[in-house]
């Protein structure tokens, strides 16, 4: 009943839910990590609040926090984005009244000049991978070095190589 959930701080939703992420994730997953950096927006302002209290206004104030400090447009929506995941597990769990999750969906991301924009990802050193691989291959690294030698040569991203299997 809502009169259960006033009782049910942010902070226990937000501790149940990463633990509920690591669970099905993995201590090492991105989605690990994203809960954890949102779950730590999330309690650095609202931990004492019920979760029924939590809704636009506070919202928005997490975002705007975050724009304070400095983080850029794409990192702070895609921790909003969390948030709401957060929020709808909990309506899930039955934790978190539904009608908190529709209200957080009407708050809108950033838009472009809002904060700052994430740094372009550069390539990497041509030297400093060779650096790299010539300290693989005097410690007998081959698995790691053939990986890295794959990367340079596909140019596909650490994670998309770790996750590629035969077919």
């Amino acid at each position: 009943s809502r009169q259960a959930l006033t009782a049910f701080t942010v902070a226990e939703l937000t501790e149940r839910w990463y633990f509920a992420e690591r669970e099905r994730f993995g201590p090492r997953h991105q989605r690990t990590y994203e809960a954890g950096y949102a779950s730590k927006e999330l309690v650095r302002q609202h931990a004492t609040a019920s979760v029924c209290e939590f809704g636009p206004r506070a919202f928005k104030a997490i975002r705007d926090r975050m724009v304070r400090d400095g983080r850029s447009r794409q990192y702070t929506n895609r921790m909003m984005h969390t948030i709401r995941r957060c929020i709808r597990w909990g309506v899930a769990e039955e934790l978190v009244p539904g009608d908190r999750l529709e209200a957080l969906k009407a708050v809108d991301g950033l838009r472009f000049g809002a904060a700052p924009e994430s740094a372009p990802r550069r390539a990497a050193d041509p030297e400093a991978v060779e650096t790299v691989l010539r300290g693989l291959d005097a410690h007998l690294q081959t698995g790691a070095s053939s990986l890295v030698r794959g990367l340079r040569a596909s140019g596909c991203r650490p994670g998309e190589a770790c996750r590629a299997r035969w077919s």
